[in-house]
């Protein structure tokens, strides 16, 4: 009984709102109230259609249908709104129209709505649009980037301050209907900005390179600045665009999966039919051809300025005698300008594009040029005469006055070693900074796109790898074809010296023998020239790769030489001496080098050939770097060791 009483009072109830509700869009619309009007046809879009329907409404509406009587209330508030709507856009009354706007979703109508204030926004954007357009043509002084920067900002800014109304009265989703809109405008009207700008600087010929008239530098200049700042704007603009679709997509999926379609304000887009993709707008790709454009201008002139940086080159006079050319220094500005403008666009696909042309350019041209001059002074004839052929330009255009000129100096050898090593320098540099300029500037880039950038700086190190390969190689080869080539007979002067010495022999050299004495003087002779007109790595590399060379000469004179146990002793004093004085010449010490030698030379001090098979297994902390093999040739240099004991030995 209670409960048939609720179910009365509530259908009682719903029958009054019934009332209510068509008496209220009537009252409203008669006070032009749109608003009221609207609230009241969305409360009869929720009503049971059992109570529209039921007696006791008919009876209340004395005999007439309440469901047609709303109906007819419905059509009459959406003409209403429609025409209203039509009104006040006419007249551009914006903050009318973005009341009115909300309105829409109330009455069942969002898709119309969406469609009518899409149009009302686009044709504001249209008109700012050619306004600003016919002020260029017609003579004034407005800039393309404005242009385009004025068009995009428009457009993002209705997209911004209509996100959370969107969002509030459509529902999640729906920006993509708005986007969808407005994008076509913008597309439209970004292209004939672009068109413009590339007719006013008749942009396909300068790329093309058809004029027989070089381009000012100064112009050029200023048309990769407007080039960047157009790109620059494009590029902030469609990330925005892009995040926003991005999210809404995402938010329709969600939906989808969860199978909650009917709890939305409004239908949402059919995301599989919607037709809109960013990537095949105008703006899109017409931003895409600028890119392509600035990134062969900007390659161009870098090539023009690194060409007129060669031809210039001169020694850079700093009172130093290990010096470098101007090169280097023209290289460091020109690269790193090239590659922050490219940077500067926020374009992904531009600043890896510019970083791929440097790479490519260092890789080449500038690589070429130091492997030329390498092959130059290197690459002919024998060493032996080195320094007189071109190891020291500086002291060469004292002696001869005006006889030697600048393309002289800077093809020094010397000089190419210390360009290559700062090259290196200036690379890995690049590579640094901008790498802590990308980690501000593209912080918030894409997992996908970080990678990219990533893998082309990456190629900077590549870069200087090769740099560095060469620098090794050129070393090498002064190493091998001059200056060991030059020591090696003081190293055979071992085959002939006394190393089976008396007791009075070995008093009489403790402080080293006479061959290492002389052998020492000839390697300062060699390498005093050097340590002067080198760069500290260069002379360090030179010095390590020296010192190989000069280990493997002399385990080949100690294997040449015979021994007692004191000249094995007055070895490891050589030794000792030796690489106390190369090690005295840099930083790090060279009795790595000698590691070899110096077992070589413990095992000719033991007392007997037996004592290598106990010394060989006691020296629990010893790495040995001779094999068996080799400890038994060692010892076939002691003249007092029985060959059958030698080769009898447990190693």
């Amino acid at each position: 009984m209670k409960g048939r009483l609720q179910h009365v009072i509530s259908r009682v109830n719903e029958v009054v709102d019934l009332r209510t509700c068509v008496d209220g869009v009537q009252e409203s619309l008669a006070a032009e109230n749109y608003k009221t009007a609207a609230e009241h046809v969305n409360r009869y879009l929720k009503f049971d259609k059992g109570v529209l329907e039921s007696e006791s409404a008919s009876e209340s509406f004395n005999g007439a249908s309440p469901a047609q009587l709303l109906r007819n209330a419905h059509e009459t508030v959406v003409k209403a709104l429609d025409a209203k709507f039509d009104e006040v856009a006419e007249q551009g009354a914006t903050d009318e129209v973005n009341e009115y706007f909300t309105l829409f979703p109330l009455v069942g109508r969002a898709e119309e709505g969406m469609q009518k204030y899409g149009r009302f926004a686009a044709a504001q954007i249209a008109k700012d649009a050619d306004s600003q357009l016919k002020r260029k043509i017609g003579g004034e002084d407005v800039q393309f980037p404005f242009l385009l920067g004025k068009l995009l900002d428009s457009t993002a800014k209705i997209l911004k301050q209509n996100k959370k109304v969107v969002k509030r009265h459509y529902g999640q989703g729906q920006s993509l209907r708005l986007v969808s809109i407005l994008q076509k405008t913008c597309d439209a009207h970004a292209l004939t900005v672009l068109e413009h700008f590339e007719e006013a600087c008749t942009l396909e010929s300068v790329v093309a390179n058809q004029s027989d008239v070089e381009m000012d530098p100064g112009d050029l200049e200023q048309l990769l600045g407007e080039m960047v700042a157009m790109i620059l704007r494009a590029e902030l603009y469609l990330q925005y665009v892009r995040k926003t679709i991005t999210s809404e997509l995402a938010y329709i999926r969600k939906v989808e999966e969860a199978g909650e379609q009917d709890q939305q304000i409004a239908p949402l887009p059919d995301v599989q039919n919607f037709g809109f993709s960013m990537l095949s707008g105008d703006l899109t790709v017409k931003t895409q051809g600028l890119i392509a454009a600035y990134v062969k201008l900007e390659e161009r002139e870098l090539k023009q300025n690194i060409t007129r940086a060669i031809n210039l080159d001169s020694v850079n006079e700093t009172g130093a005698t290990a010096q470098t050319s101007s090169l280097v220094d023209d290289a460091r500005f020109l690269i790193s300008t090239s590659a922050r403008r490219a940077m500067s666009t926020m374009s992904t696909d531009c600043f890896c594009a510019m970083l791929n042309q440097i790479c490519a350019l260092l890789e080449t041209e500038y690589l070429g040029l130091f492997k030329a001059k390498i092959q130059s002074s290197l690459g002919s004839g024998s060493l032996a005469d080195f320094a007189d052929r071109g190891f020291s330009f500086v002291r060469a255009a004292a002696r001869q006055g005006s006889g030697s000129t600048e393309k002289d100096k800077t093809d020094s050898i010397t000089i190419t070693l210390n360009n290559l090593e700062e090259s290196r320098e200036l690379t890995l540099w690049l590579f640094k900074d901008l790498e802590a300029r990308v980690k501000d500037m593209y912080k918030h880039a894409t997992e996908s796109d970080a990678g990219k950038i990533a893998t082309c700086l990456g190629q900077l190190t590549s870069t200087a790898n090769q740099l560095e390969a060469l620098r090794k190689d050129a070393v090498s080869q002064i190493c091998t074809s001059g200056l060991a080539r030059d020591l090696k007979p003081m190293a055979d002067a071992m085959i002939a010296s006394r190393y089976v010495l008396s007791e009075e022999d070995f008093s009489s050299q403790d402080t080293g023998s006479l061959v290492i004495t002389n052998y020492i003087a000839k390697i300062r002779a060699v390498l005093e020239k050097y340590e002067a007109e080198l760069l500290a790595p260069n002379f360090e590399l030179l010095l390590a790769t020296l010192a190989e060379h000069l280990a493997a000469q002399l385990e080949d004179a100690v294997l040449k030489t015979q021994f007692n146990r004191l000249g094995g002793m007055q070895l490891e004093t050589d030794l000792r001496i030796l690489t106390k004085y190369l090690s005295s010449l840099t930083q790090w010490s060279c009795r790595e080098k000698f590691t070899r030698l110096t077992q070589m030379a413990i095992f000719l001090a033991l007392d007997s050939a037996q004592d290598a098979s106990e010394h060989y297994a006691d020296s629990e902390y010893m790495l040995w770097r001779l094999s068996p093999q080799q400890i038994r040739d060692v010892l076939g240099c002691r003249a007092d060791f029985d060959k059958h004991a030698i080769e009898a030995l447990t190693l």
